[in-house]
């Protein structure tokens, strides 16, 4: 069992444009159709799933837009041989990023928490009242639950 970080699922995702990238991208598809093909083993967490959406939506770097991203990523997570931390929640989360790309992939994890367990979400931001199933507290709110 091995630790994916963001940089195997970007090498992998990304058309290489330098021979350093282009080796990096022959391993990670490499890795990955170990994975497929259930010959190895890894695990991927939310925050590095985070990361991976992060850097594959930022404008300053592919500027990919969120469904899209959902879209690359996804078939990954289904592979025999990748245990995706907390799969339920980030399965959600991927739910609710396609129809609420403003969000983003962070707020969409916190968001299919609150729905998995029923806790609300503490949060300035509005945003999340415009998701079904979850109900946004603020601090101020009385009273917290314990």
């Amino acid at each position: 069992m091995v630790l994916l970080d963001a940089n195997i699922f970007l090498r992998y995702l990304v058309a290489p444009n330098t021979p350093e990238l282009e080796r990096q991208h022959q391993a990670s598809t490499c890795l990955f159709e170990a994975l497929a093909a259930d010959t190895t083993a890894a695990s991927v967490s939310e925050a590095v799933l985070a990361e991976v959406f992060f850097v594959l939506t930022s404008p300053k770097t592919y500027d990919i837009t969120p469904p899209d991203a959902v879209s690359m990523v996804r078939p990954l997570l289904t592979l025999r041989g990748l245990k995706v931390v907390n799969r339920e929640q980030i399965d959600l989360a991927l739910d609710l990023l396609s129809p609420h790309p403003a969000l983003g992939f962070d707020d969409c994890v916190l968001a299919a928490r609150s729905v998995l367990t029923k806790y609300p979400v503490c949060s300035f931001d509005h945003h999340f009242d415009r998701l079904e199933g979850l109900r946004r507290v603020e601090p101020d709110d009385q009273p917290l639950a314990a």
